[in-house]
């Protein structure tokens, strides 16, 4: 009986450490920095330049989702005026859970079936109308169970990664104290 104990124990210590590598958010935003006026959402040179893994399409399509989604969330959350702060987002990497129209491209054999693990990393840094950088962020979501990939499309975790990110931003501006 103790050793099933213990085995038990010791699966879900590392299901947990498993599920705290696939999500990390770190600001130093705080509901002290005012409000926000604009979004901006760029590509990092390195995902701007990975031709073979993505295309054109996908990053417009994908910086337009990021957008929606912080606007909506700040918007949701009185974040948002027509005087403040510009956000500033930066989309850093980006792994898609089903094969790109690119990798179709580069890599004929390749089956719409075929599944990945998938997700999305993003820095930015919230900018004063002075030019001041306020404060910073990191966000990296990552799927780490394949068996949560059931029926999904081919930027499903990405988009899970900025509904993360847009909800953990809202509540860091709307509760953590400056420091």
């Amino acid at each position: 009986m103790f050793q099933k104990i213990v085995i038990a124990a010791v699966f879900s210590l590392l299901a947990t450490g498993a599920a705290a590598v696939s999500s990390k958010y770190n600001s130093t935003l705080s509901a002290h920095a005012g409000p926000i006026a604009t979004v901006t959402v760029s590509l990092s040179e390195e995902v701007a330049s990975e031709t073979k893994m993505y295309d054109h399409r996908d990053t417009v399509h994908l910086q337009a989702v990021l957008h929606k989604k912080v606007v909506g969330q700040l918007t949701r959350n009185h974040l948002m005026q027509d005087e403040g702060a510009t956000l500033e987002l930066v989309i850093t990497e980006l792994k898609p859970n089903r094969p790109t129209m690119a990798q179709y491209r580069d890599k004929p054999g390749l089956h719409f079936n075929s599944i990945a693990l998938g997700g999305a990393k993003v820095s930015g840094k919230l900018v004063a109308r002075d030019g001041t950088v306020i404060g910073t962020l990191d966000h990296v979501w990552e799927e780490v169970y394949i068996d949560n990939l059931v029926g999904v499309a081919t930027w499903s975790d990405a988009w899970h990664s900025f509904d993360r990110l847009s909800k953990n931003l809202a509540k860091d501006m709307k509760t953590k104290p400056a420091s």
